[in-house]
């Protein structure tokens, strides 16, 4: 069992450099592992080299059973998207789990294969695929829609409050405290009164709630009494206007958009001023400290110390700041400056050096990690949506932002 796991801890590291090369070896000492075991190693090292982006699939198709494997069938995917192999695509799409096939991802790839595919129905099934997709409000809907030419479908379905309950539950003593406890900034002791006075309220009531505390400027608990009640169309709730005058002038300051802010905001931190995150951002537009040190000198405003970024104002300017330098290191390329504000350019220049000048939504799509892959999926929807609770243009991507770029120099 000694040398088993000697064995296994010795191909796990070299897989996290060379997953090909420890692949090759796992078939060497393939006698010296359970059956279990070798499956879970070839699985762990496959979706290495699968994020890896290597030159040739061939190999591992041969060396592992990707059927058997939802997460590496995903990686295999987005290998061929890299490739733009729409037959291949198409064909392993037709392959998937039913779950899989169903889900708005794998739909709008479908969609996207069938369009580059000679089949004389292709063209037609393509456009059913989006047709049903720009019904939706996602980012697969909002690529659908404008591959369409068509608006998008935001699906609002804000409901009027019952003002007679609302004034009984604004009066409840846990929720008086709250407000009240809000009002001095004494955020935790808030949440536990919010929480011991809303434990037992029906889905209807504590919709009430949010509205009662979107009414109070508690923006992050009226999202997340929102969500608690599955009220997924209620956007007002869901996608409050937070801190509009700072948000704005900040925007306006900076000169980048004002849904751009809001999107960042919105997915960082959930408007929780005080958040703070495992790896140490703090605030709204979650900061790393030596990040809002620099950003601050650079900005010329005054900086004490990390303390201050719960500070709302404080960390829109910052935050507005340092995406703006992200925005012009990347010639205004949204997509490319949210995924530096995730992930860190080093990383977003790496990528761009391995996918340079491809259709944007291949290169969001093989973005090597899932968080930011989400994440600026997410940035770039709410941007969306944020757009038309201001009022503006709404645009999932600009022109410029429908390819990829060479890396900054």
């Amino acid at each position: 069992e000694g040398y088993q796991q000697l064995l296994e801890n010795s191909l796990d590291r070299l897989s996290r450099s060379h997953p090909e090369l420890a692949l090759l070896h796992l078939q060497r000492f393939n006698t010296s592992l359970t059956t279990n075991k070798q499956e879970k190693l070839q699985h762990r090292f496959g979706l290495r080299l699968l994020r890896s982006y290597p030159e040739s699939l061939a190999e591992l198709s041969q060396q592992i059973n990707l059927g058997s494997n939802k997460t590496l069938l995903e990686w295999q995917l987005r290998n061929l998207l890299i490739r733009e192999d729409w037959q291949a695509i198409n064909t392993l799409i037709n392959t998937l789990p039913a779950s899989m096939q169903s889900n708005g991802r794998w739909r709008y790839w479908k969609a996207r294969s069938l369009e580059s595919l000679p089949e004389a129905d292709a063209q037609s099934r393509a456009t059913s695929l989006y047709t049903a997709l720009a019904n939706e409000r996602s980012f697969y809907g909002f690529l659908s829609a404008d591959k369409l030419g068509k608006g998008y479908s935001l699906n609002n379905q804000t409901e009027l409050a019952d003002s007679l309950y609302l004034q009984q539950l604004s009066q409840s003593a846990p929720l008086l405290r709250a407000r009240e406890l809000i009002y001095h900034q004494q955020r935790s002791d808030a949440r536990r009164e919010w929480h011991l006075a809303t434990r037992n309220l029906n889905p209807q009531q504590l919709h009430h709630a949010a509205q009662l505390a979107r009414q109070w400027g508690w923006y992050e608990q009226a999202i997340s009494s929102a969500i608690s009640a599955k009220k997924w169309n209620d956007l007002l709730l869901r996608f409050p206007l937070a801190y509009g005058v700072e948000i704005s002038d900040s925007a306006q300051s900076n000169d980048i958009d004002t849904s751009w802010i809001l999107a960042i905001a919105r997915q960082e931190s959930g408007f929780k001023p005080d958040a703070r995150s495992p790896a140490g951002a703090l605030g709204l537009m979650q900061l790393m400290p030596r990040t809002a040190k620099a950003t601050a000198r650079q900005a010329k405003l005054r900086y004490q110390g990390s303390q201050q970024l719960v500070d709302p104002e404080l960390n829109i300017k910052l935050g507005s700041h340092y995406l703006a330098s992200l925005s012009r290191r990347y010639a205004g390329h949204r997509v490319l400056a949210s995924a530096a504000y995730n992930a860190g350019p080093t990383r977003v220049n790496r990528w761009l050096e391995q996918r340079q000048d491809m259709p944007i939504d291949i290169w969001i799509e093989t973005i090597p990690f899932d968080e930011t892959r989400n994440y600026v999926q997410n940035i770039l929807s709410f941007s969306v949506i944020y757009s038309d609770m201001l009022g503006q243009p709404k645009q999932l991507l600009k022109p410029h932002e429908h390819r990829g770029m060479t890396p900054p120099t």
